[in-house]
């Protein structure tokens, strides 16, 4: 049995680099305003991402929108029909999480859970050869699609 080691870890991710990393004019230089932003923007993306996690979801509240989706006034008998399917699919997958309980959704933790993600990607860039890591103005500033 193999172990992926740190060392492993780290060339993984610096491997990939190239297919999550953008190129910016504005990280040519280092400038805070530029970082800050970009940071921001990150983290509301991951914030968002994270708030649709399968953990926040609670299948019982869309049960009752679906219902209400179903049961609106005024649509065609195929129309419902279809909404009738949609409401049988929905509960062929969630109906035996009906009962669970949800995690209720910490926005405060999931901006830590960014800044974490973050300090670690600026961390393993550090790893970086010389060659490259002395053409990178700022190494902060990371675009990364699936943060």
């Amino acid at each position: 049995m193999k172990y992926f080691t740190k060392d492993f870890y780290i060339t993984e991710w610096l491997s990939y680099a190239n297919r999550y990393v953008k190129k910016s004019k504005g990280a040519e230089k280092k400038d805070e305003a530029f970082y800050r932003k970009q940071y921001d923007k990150q983290c509301a993306i991951f914030v968002q991402h994270d708030r649709m996690s399968e953990i926040y979801r609670d299948p019982a509240e869309e049960l009752r929108k679906i219902d209400e989706f179903v049961n609106e006034p005024n649509i065609s008998d195929q129309e419902r029909k279809r909404r009738e399917e949609f409401k049988e699919t929905h509960l062929y997958l969630y109906g035996d999480k009906l009962n669970r309980k949800v995690c209720p959704f910490d926005e405060e933790v999931s901006r830590r859970k960014f800044a974490e993600n973050h300090k670690t990607r600026i961390a393993i860039y550090g790893n970086l050869p010389k060659e490259i890591s002395d053409r990178i103005a700022d190494i902060r500033v990371v675009h990364a699609p699936d943060v």
